[in-house]
């Protein structure tokens, strides 16, 4: 048990440091300039999953201008966070 200790410490701190990571992007984002956007997808797919688990992805683009430049994009969030589930899609 004791030599588990140190490899369960060093995976909690990882945890903690990428719980806290997330949480200060979102903040500093919410200082960020927004622009106006045209949504050009959005639909719901099914994922390639285990035949008693079926999984769903969102598939959203979207086309903005900043700085004089056209931007095209498929993030909407920051990091992996699908789930699958299609409520969740």
């Amino acid at each position: 048990m004791r030599k588990l200790f140190p490899v369960m410490a060093v995976c909690g701190a990882a945890t903690i440091f990428y719980g806290f990571y997330g949480v200060i992007r979102a903040v500093n984002a919410g200082g960020w300039p927004v622009a106006e956007g045209i949504v050009t997808v959005s639909r719901v797919e099914a994922a390639k999953a285990p035949a008693q688990s079926p999984a769903h992805i969102a598939v959203i683009k979207y086309v903005f201008e900043a700085g004089g430049a056209k931007h095209e994009n498929d993030a909407i969030s920051f990091g992996e966070t699908d789930s699958g589930h299609l409520s969740q899609a």
